[in-house]
């Protein structure tokens, strides 16, 4: 199966989740390998965004930038403003192909 750009998507942190609520986190890459009839919300990559996260020692301002590996169902993925968390990779690439 084809590589995905997630450059093109947006990815949308939930509630109760690594990132900040609401704020976009950047695709960096996606570890998985999934099949056509995988569902994309399944998949986990590394992302680059804000969180509320602190580690010990750290004395600096929040929300701070964060690189994290985090499943793909922390977010709300957009493809030109249409939630794709739940369709198949098989669908998806049909739609980049529009």
């Amino acid at each position: 199966m084809q590589k995905i750009d997630w450059s093109k998507f947006k990815f949308i942190s939930r509630k109760d989740e690594w990132y900040v609520e609401g704020t976009e986190a950047t695709c960096l890459f996606d570890y998985g390998e999934p099949r056509l009839d995988d569902i994309v919300e399944d998949n986990v990559g590394m992302f680059d965004g804000y969180t509320n996260e602190i580690y010990s020692g750290y004395t600096g301002e929040l929300p701070r930038p964060d690189e994290e590996g985090c499943p793909f169902d922390e977010f709300d993925i957009y493809l030109n403003n249409k939630l794709i968390n739940d369709i198949t990779y098989g669908e998806l690439i049909k739609l980049l192909k529009e």
